[in-house]
């Protein structure tokens, strides 16, 4: 797997301001009964430009707006958190799952992190 490919999850490469927050949102929403876990912290410049390329000049679904530099992913200030079902990412944030969703925003925003209504998974 490429670098570009690889995501980074180890909360010890965000910025201090927001590490103690995340583990603690995610220990809170496992408690709850959510199954979310940390999918992408701390990212490159360069892994943030090859997300920013996907569905406009290579293949897959447009994942992001921001460009290298332009998400706070590169200073250590945002993470993705994920719902993980059954061993599989799960990013439906419909029906059933809907409720998950607006708890881990209810959950990141007592905890001091804003979330993005357009991005579901990502805090900052």
């Amino acid at each position: 797997m490429s670098s570009l490919e690889k995501r980074r999850t180890d909360v010890a490469e965000l910025h201090p301001v927001i590490r103690d927050a995340v583990s603690k949102i995610i220990g809170k929403l496992n408690n709850d009964g959510f199954s979310f876990q940390l999918f992408e912290a701390f990212r490159t410049p360069e892994r943030q430009q090859h997300l920013f390329a996907q569905g406009r000049t290579r293949d897959g679904k447009i994942v992001t707006n921001a460009r290298a530099w332009q998400s706070f992913h590169q200073y250590g200030l945002a993470v993705d958190i994920v719902l993980k079902i059954d061993g599989q990412w799960s990013w439906n944030d419909s029906g059933k799952f809907a409720k998950a969703w607006d708890r881990l925003h209810e959950v990141g925003r007592a905890h001091g992190l804003k979330p993005l209504s357009f991005e579901k998974p990502h805090l900052q």
